[in-house]
């Protein structure tokens, strides 16, 4: 296989024997039919931090006139967090300068941006105080320099924007967040004053031909990549305490097969579905944001990823 674009921007090409790829992504991968006559599986796979996803998928690749009564052989697939191949696969894709209308990275920057990303709450006002999950009855909302985006009803974004149409978003999108704060420390988590945010529909607008720096754009979130849940550790002084978990039956962010096996393996965490409900709460008395602290930073973990985009 040669990879020739991503994003539709050209690449230049690579050519390998497996690709990863992520939900969202698109990518033109170029498949040289030089094998001899027969058929030929073409698996995929999950790649991640843990090993709870074990399903593959398989698609037959078959030649003309190949004998119908062989079984194809079936590859052997990278590990589920086999790293060193995502790595490698992903750090050889590079532009390719010769293509058609590309353009080389500006040097300078007429604006710099800071825009920080994380999991903030709102105040909830919604009639039913169960849907009401996260830190002291408040919702879980992700935010952008502790903006929400609120998005309308009517008409997109791009839509109004295109159509030059008045009261859908605004442009003043902060360009750093409210206040400095360490962006990567592990206090920040139940920081009440990050905490917080507002909703929004808000843009940055800048003149064509203005370069951005986003510069350390800090993805600040909480957890480590390479989370195991089992390593979570009895907070308890005496042990013999426990925590109990209430996750909606309607839950698309936690697996709760998932949450079904790590209580399975750590007894004590007792777990209870609500059947109508959505996102998953935890508490329990006074020790309920020690041990919240325990779960959402996965063992006192956070993971930051600074990049510089222009």
């Amino acid at each position: 296989m040669t990879v020739v674009s991503i994003y539709a921007c050209y690449t230049n090409p690579y050519t390998t024997d497996t690709i990863t790829i992520a939900p969202g992504q698109t990518m033109d991968v170029l498949l040289k039919a030089d094998q001899p006559l027969g058929s030929y599986y073409m698996a995929a796979s999950v790649y991640q931090g843990s090993d709870f996803v074990t399903f593959d998928d398989t698609a037959i690749i078959e030649y003309d006139g190949a004998a119908t009564t062989t079984t194809p052989i079936m590859p052997v697939l990278p590990d589920f967090s086999d790293n060193e191949t995502a790595h490698r696969f992903l750090t050889n894709l590079i532009a390719l300068t010769s293509a058609p209308f590309w353009e080389p990275v500006p040097q300078p920057v007429d604006e710099r941006l800071l825009i920080t990303i994380g999991i903030s709450v709102l105040p909830c006002d919604r009639p039913n105080i169960n849907q009401c999950q996260g830190i002291n009855n408040t919702i879980v909302a992700a935010s952008m320099n502790n903006i929400s985006f609120n998005p309308s009803t009517n008409l997109s974004i791009l839509e109004a924007y295109y159509y030059n149409v008045d009261g859908i978003y605004t442009t003043d999108f902060p360009d750093k967040p409210p206040i400095q704060f360490d962006y990567t420390s592990p206090n920040n988590q139940l920081n009440g004053a990050l905490l917080t945010t507002s909703r929004g529909a808000k843009e940055y607008s800048t003149q064509q031909g203005i370069y951005e720096s986003y510069y350390r754009d800090e993805m600040v979130v909480f957890g480590k990549w390479e989370f195991d849940p089992l390593d979570l550790e009895n907070i308890f002084d005496d042990k013999d305490g426990s925590f109990h978990i209430w996750q909606g039956g309607m839950d698309e962010g936690i697996p709760i097969p998932l949450v079904h096996y790590v209580v399975q393996k750590l007894p004590w965490i007792h777990y209870h579905e609500v059947p109508n409900a959505t996102h998953a709460i935890a508490l329990d008395n006074h020790i309920k944001y020690q041990m919240l602290k325990e779960l959402v930073t996965y063992q006192n973990g956070i993971a930051s990823s600074t990049n510089n985009y222009i």
